[in-house]
């Protein structure tokens, strides 16, 4: 019948109730490790992407291809006073500005970008549209805080996050 008796007892007793655990903290302390070494691999790479955008701008140089004019509308450049940005040395930028030539001196951090007033040539414009064009670039070029770059292009901001400015890359 299905009566237990005494025999039965002692021998529920000695039965494991599973495997013994091998592991034992050993295990949990692995897979944390493991855990924060992915987290780190994933997380702790952002710093260096943004630390190296100021080296991605600075090893190009840049073409303007459209900026905001005097009534504060995105325009594209004219293609016969080329604006170009480029990066001679560490914390000198400079180019052609349509008509003329300048250079600024700046400084980044992460995505920020801070500029100095520009040092121009004093060329003049023939050209009164160019003339538009370099003001207007200039006033965008001060009032930039912030960029975003690629391999093939770059777009300066304002501090209200407007775009200002978008080159592409000559080279």
């Amino acid at each position: 019948m299905d009566e237990e008796g005494p025999e039965d007892e002692m021998l529920e007793d000695r039965q494991p109730a599973g495997p013994p655990d091998k592991h034992g903290p050993m295990l949990w302390v692995a897979i944390a490790l493991v855990g924060f070494l992915v987290f780190l691999l994933i997380f702790a790479n952002v710093t260096d992407i943004r630390a190296s955008a100021g080296t991605t701008m600075a090893s190009h140089e840049w073409q303007l291809q459209t900026y905001v004019d005097a009534t504060g509308v995105m325009v594209p450049a004219l293609p016969d006073a080329a604006v170009t940005f480029g990066f001679p040395e560490a914390g000198v930028a400079g180019g052609r500005s349509g008509c003329s030539f300048y250079a600024v001196n700046y400084t980044t951090n992460d995505y920020s970008i801070a500029l100095s007033e520009p040092v121009i040539a004093g060329l003049r414009c023939w050209d009164p549209e160019a003339t538009e064009q370099e003001e207007a670039y200039f006033v965008d070029l001060m009032n930039c805080t912030e960029f975003r770059v690629s391999e093939t292009s770059l777009k300066m901001f304002g501090k209200d996050g407007r775009q200002l400015l978008i080159f592409t890359s000559l080279n």
